[in-house]
């Protein structure tokens, strides 16, 4: 440590650096305070009254660029000066020593100002290794998240050409191209269209979610009439809905107005939303669709009969992986996730109100114009 002695007599120097020995201290007389270095070249400052008036501006512009480093300064007073030195107290100083002085007082409190100085560059270092090691982590995670990013979307790249051979077969078997099937085997051979086009599904929402922490999704605008699209995707889940005995109502404003925006993407939303309800909604229930008008262009509800959500983990739907309790779906985990990003590339919002018991209503927006873009 260097200790910076500023006195007003070489005298009152000498003296004091004789009552320092010995010191494992570097002692400095005088050195120079005005800027130019990064650093001060002191630990501790011993001033005198006088000198400090002198260069108060100069130790004051010091300690302001060691912050919050602490840079400690010493001031030796006489009783006669103590009420306008005490005044500097705080800014300028941290500690007096009332002349004539006694050895062993200074050397105490030199010694406990120095320890204060050295804790402090010791929690600085500290806290730059473990800022570095956070970066470091983060640094690692980023790349991790990005060979798991390239990896999904590779491989679900290469589980598409045998999902089409079959696929493609299974239709052929089932348009008797290879020849007559047995009701057991036309049974089993849907079964096999229904699994590719599961399989399907999921691999669109790896390759959807890839493209989106990539950077490289895209939508493509174009002029729609929701009330038609959603009356046309209403009535292709005819299906499931009879299956499970449900009803599906419409309330559809003739006042929606026709927006600009991706019709592929558009469909995939309100499918998602539609089959969570579905999927969620208890035999013999009902599930609403409502279409409205709205600043700036649409709004469109979807709500169900199902158990609903708690608050808490409202927010966690729209995390990328993440299924909550009863709304488990056996699927990625993406589909919500991938919503809200055609949604917001959009320029619109999606979101859910729910509570335990009273099912749940996931709603989203869509502005009149959207422009092609390609989500970061």
């Amino acid at each position: 440590m260097r200790l910076a002695l500023w006195l007003g007599h070489h005298e009152d120097t000498t003296q004091l650096r004789s009552m320092l020995e010995p010191s494992p201290h570097e002692v400095l007389e005088r050195p120079d305070l005005r800027p130019g270095g990064i650093q001060p070249c002191f630990d501790l400052a011993v001033m005198d009254l006088r000198s400090h008036e002198y260069w108060a501006k100069l130790i004051h512009a010091c300690r302001e660029a060691e912050a919050p480093r602490f840079l400690p300064v010493l001031l030796l007073v006489h009783p006669s000066d103590l009420f306008p030195a005490s005044r500097h107290l705080g800014c300028t100083a941290d500690e007096l020593v009332l002349t004539p002085i006694r050895r062993l007082e200074l050397r105490i409190r030199i010694e406990s100002l120095l320890r204060g100085r050295a804790m402090s560059l010791e929690l600085e270092r500290l806290h730059a290794a473990r800022t570095e090691q956070a970066l470091a982590e983060v640094r690692a995670l980023r790349d991790l998240e990005q060979l798991r990013t390239q990896f999904i979307s590779s491989v679900s790249h290469e589980l598409r050409t045998p999902l089409t051979t079959i696929m493609g077969f299974a239709e052929l078997l089932t348009d008797g191209l290879a020849g007559p099937l047995a009701p057991e085997a036309k049974d089993f051979v849907q079964e096999i269209r229904r699994a590719g086009e599961r399989i399907t599904h999921l691999v669109d929402e790896l390759l959807d979610d890839a493209r989106v922490q990539a950077g490289t999704f895209q939508i493509h605008p174009e002029p729609i009439a929701p009330v038609a699209r959603i009356q046309a995707l209403a009535g292709s889940l005819d299906p499931q809905l009879l299956a499970k005995g449900l009803k599906l109502d419409l309330d559809l404003s003739p006042a929606c107005p026709n927006i600009t925006a991706d019709p592929r993407r558009v469909d995939q939303v309100l499918l998602n939303l539609l089959s969570n309800a579905i999927r969620h909604s208890p035999p013999g229930g009902r599930i609403s669709v409502k279409a409205r008008p709205c600043v700036p262009g649409l709004r469109v509800e979807v709500t169900d009969q199902g158990p609903g959500i708690a608050p808490q983990d409202q927010n966690l739907l729209f995390q990328r992986y993440r299924q909550i309790g009863g709304r488990s779906t056996g699927g990625t985990g993406l589909g919500l996730a991938i919503a809200r990003a055609i949604v917001q590339a959009h320029g619109g919002e999606i979101g859910v109100s729910s509570a335990p018991g009273h099912g749940a209503t996931f709603w989203f927006t869509l502005p009149g114009e959207a422009h092609e873009v390609q989500a970061a």
